[in-house]
């Protein structure tokens, strides 16, 4: 039988809902999980930032090219920022319309996303985990209002 790396394991252990709250609640951290209209992007680096708003000026003009009843992104809000743990950025997005989670997962994975945690979620989702896009955020965490932001505008 061929064996896995501990990283491997690490990986796969991961995925468990009980892992990911024992891992929160040592770590001080509340686990925010994505609904079907929600994506989640884990922004680690300034590469990753620029990858994101060019991103998502992209998305808005495929986006506006849609049928009505066909677009998926809701205009009227504003993304939200927030620091993470590690002093890295999330990004919340709000959807006008429901997206499976792979849709999600490849949206995110496209915005620059920590591609680590896009394939552990994929991997979520191809194992039937009922919410596979999850942050974990510290309980205090602020939203971005100045200097660092991502906007629709």
């Amino acid at each position: 039988m061929p064996s896995i790396s501990e990283e491997e394991a690490q990986a796969a252990g991961a995925l468990s809902d009980a892992w990911m709250e024992h891992r929160a609640q040592e770590l001080d951290l509340v686990i925010e999980a994505a609904d079907d209209v929600t994506l989640q992007l884990d922004i680690d680096s300034g590469e990753a930032a620029e990858r994101c708003k060019k991103g998502l000026v992209l998305l808005k003009s495929l986006d506006a090219a849609l049928p009505e009843d066909a677009k998926i992104l809701d205009l009227g809000k504003t993304p939200v920022t927030r620091t993470s743990k590690n002093g890295n950025v999330h990004v919340t997005i709000k959807l006008r319309r429901p997206l499976d989670p792979v849709e999600r997962i490849a949206l995110q994975a496209c915005l620059g996303s920590d591609p680590d945690r896009e394939l552990l979620s994929l991997f979520g989702a191809w194992n039937g985990k009922q919410q596979p896009i999850v942050l974990f955020r510290p309980k205090e965490s602020e939203e971005i209002t100045s200097g660092y932001s991502i906007r629709f505008d």
